[in-house]
């Protein structure tokens, strides 16, 4: 088996766990499995980060020229999002919404056939680079804040029937949720403009 593959395989099963001890999370009383959705999440990301420089070393071109390497790089930024906005406001359950996200995007990667094939000479340009890569980070923020917005949904039906369970006392608050989500969504525009533009460029200097 190639690196590359190997490593995939193991961010995809430690991305498993941790989903696994994401939605269990959500029906236990105590926090206690917090910590370990975290440690797990922060394995599969490093396993995944490497599986991303293997194939971009072993093609030399960013990874993300089949439906393979697209849904695996789309994975990647989203969970780089996730720890961003975990580190930030520590929401609780973040992770029971936004990790089966990832793990779905992950198992549909694994589906797809994994070589590394001889590209286009146009797609070698830096210009396209940077252009997928601020596409996808996009991208990711705008599916981020469906998830938030999810949370946003529940938490505010438990608030208006004033239901108090262990789901309304894990979950963030309303602001809480109302400030993420807004500033995913003032990421994914702006991010998404370079992008546009960062592909006209690309365009007209292949």
């Amino acid at each position: 088996m190639e690196a590359n593959i190997l490593l995939f395989e193991l961010a995809l099963t430690f991305y498993l766990l941790a989903t696994i001890a994401g939605v269990v999370e959500i029906f236990k009383k105590k926090k206690s499995t917090s910590k370990a959705v975290l440690y797990l999440s922060v394995i599969g990301f490093l396993f995944h980060t490497a599986n991303i420089i293997a194939r971009y070393i072993q093609g030399g071109h960013i990874p993300v020229t089949n439906m393979h390497e697209a849904s695996s790089f789309f994975a990647w930024c989203i969970v780089i999002l996730f720890f961003t906005y975990e580190y930030r406001y520590k929401p609780g359950l973040l992770s029971s919404f936004i990790l089966p996200l990832v793990f779905i995007i992950m198992f549909s990667s694994a589906v797809f056939p994994r070589e590394i094939g001889i590209i286009s000479p146009v797609l070698k340009s830096y210009w396209f680079g940077i252009h997928v890569a601020l596409a996808f980070l996009a991208d990711a923020a705008f599916s981020m804040a469906c998830g938030i917005g999810i949370m946003y949904l529940i938490q505010e039906r438990h608030v208006k029937s004033k239901r108090i369970n262990s789901l309304f006392l894990k979950l963030p608050s309303l602001q809480v949720l109302d400030d993420i989500n807004y500033h995913l969504i003032t990421l994914g525009f702006p991010l998404l403009s370079l992008a546009i533009i960062t592909g006209v460029i690309w365009a007209n200097t292949a």
